[in-house]
C-alpha cells in the first residue's frame, strides 16, 4: 500500500509525500508557494472608516470595491488563504446564523441582556483580527443575531413586566407556526428593546485581539440589519392568520392608528376607498389588516395601495 504524509510549509499548502511499502524508492509531491492571484489596492488602515458617497463605498480618498466570500468563523488560517486568492472581503456570519439560537448568549446571560466573554466570542474575535491583519474588510450580519426569544419569556427577563406580560409570554412561546415573526420586532416594544440591547452589546464589545470596540472597528465595511429582506413580501403574501391573537391585535391596532393619522376620520377613508367591509369601523379600531395579494381584487385598489404603504413604512421605521 501507500503511506501519505502531509507536512505544512510555512502556512502555504502542505507538501504531500507518498511512500511505497512494496518497492524501494520514494515519490515526493510538493506544492510550492505561488504569487497572489490579485493584490487589491485598498487595504484596511488605522482610524480610516468606510463611508458612502452616493451609491458607492469609499475608503479614505479611494473608491472601495469588495470582492468577497460568505461563511462563518473557522480556522484562523483561512483569511490568509482568501487573501492569497485575491479576495478582499468576507461576509462573516456568527455561529448560529439568524435562527434565534445564538451560542453567544447562554440562557442566564440572555435573560439579563448581557453578552458575556466566552470561547465562542473569542474565536469570532480572533477570526476578525486575522481578516484585519490581512488588510481585508468584513460585511457583518452579526447585528441580526438577536438575543434568543425563548430566554426573553423568562419571568426574570430584562424585558419582563407590564399588564400584558402573561399574554406576551404565551404568544411568543406559541410562535412555532407563525410566519413572518421577524415583523414582530417592528411592532413590539419588548422585542425592540431586546434588539437594541443586542446592538448595544455587540458594538460596545472590545475585541481583545485588535483593541477596538466593534463600533470603531476599521475592517467592518458594512453592518447588516436584515438578511434577504423578505419581511414585506411575507406580510403581503401570507397575512397574519398564523400569528397568535396577541400579535394579530398588535398589527391591527397599528394599522388603524396609521389610518387615523392619514385620514383623521372614517368619512375621509370612505371618500378615498369608496367603501369598508361590513362591520369595519375606524372608531372601533376594527378595520382589518387587508388585503393580502391573493385577495387584492376583493377590495378597492386605494385600500390595497394604502395597506402596502403601511407595511413598507412600518418596516422602514423599524430599521431607521
Amino acid at each position: 500500500g501507500l503511506v501519505m504524509q502531509l507536512t505544512t510549509n510555512g502556512g502555504m499548502p502542505p507538501a504531500v509525500k507518498v511512500e511505497s511499502k512494496r518497492v524501494d524508492g520514494k515519490i515526493t509531491l510538493r506544492v510550492h508557494p505561488k504569487h497572489k492571484f490579485y493584490d487589491y489596492p485598498v487595504k484596511v488602515q488605522p482610524n480610516v472608516y468606510v463611508k458612502t458617497q452616493g451609491n458607492q463605498l469609499t475608503y479614505g480618498n479611494e473608491r472601495l470595491r469588495l470582492w468577497g466570500v460568505a461563511g462563518t468563523v473557522g480556522s484562523t488560517s483561512a483569511p490568509q488563504r482568501l487573501n492569497r486568492e485575491g479576495f478582499n472581503a468576507v461576509r462573516l456570519w456568527p455561529k448560529g446564523g439568524q435562527k434565534g439560537k445564538s451560542p453567544y448568549y447562554p440562557k442566564d446571560d440572555a435573560i439579563k441582556g448581557v453578552l458575556p466573554d466566552s470561547d465562542g466570542l473569542d474565536h469570532y474575535d480572533r477570526f476578525v483580527a486575522e481578516i484585519k491583519r490581512q488588510g481585508m474588510f468584513i460585511m457583518s450580519p452579526f447585528l441580526i443575531n438577536a438575543i434568543p426569544l425563548d430566554a426573553l419569556t423568562d419571568d426574570a427577563s430584562f424585558v419582563a413586566g407590564g399588564d400584558d406580560w402573561e399574554d406576551w409570554q404565551k404568544a411568543v412561546k406559541n410562535r412555532k407556526k407563525a410566519k413572518g415573526v421577524r415583523l414582530w420586532y417592528a411592532l413590539d416594544e419588548r422585542m425592540l428593546k431586546a434588539s437594541k440591547q443586542h446592538v448595544f452589546n455587540l458594538l460596545n464589545h472590545v475585541n481583545p485581539h485588535t483593541g477596538k470596540r466593534y463600533a470603531e472597528e476599521e475592517c467592518i465595511a458594512v453592518w447588516e440589519l436584515n438578511n434577504e429582506a423578505k419581511i414585506i413580501k411575507i406580510a403581503l403574501e401570507d397575512g397574519f392568520d398564523t400569528w397568535p391573537e396577541y400579535f394579530q391585535q398588535k398589527i391591527q391596532n397599528r394599522w388603524n392608528q396609521w389610518l387615523t393619522d392619514r385620514y383623521s376620520s372614517q368619512d375621509n377613508i370612505l371618500k378615498a376607498w369608496g367603501k369598508l367591509a361590513e362591520g369595519e369601523s375606524l372608531t372601533d379600531q376594527s378595520i382589518a389588516c387587508a388585503p393580502i395579494f391573493a385577495k387584492r381584487n376583493d377590495y378597492p385598489q386605494a385600500r390595497g395601495d394604502d395597506f402596502v404603504l403601511f407595511i413598507v413604512q412600518l418596516v422602514s421605521d423599524y430599521y431607521n
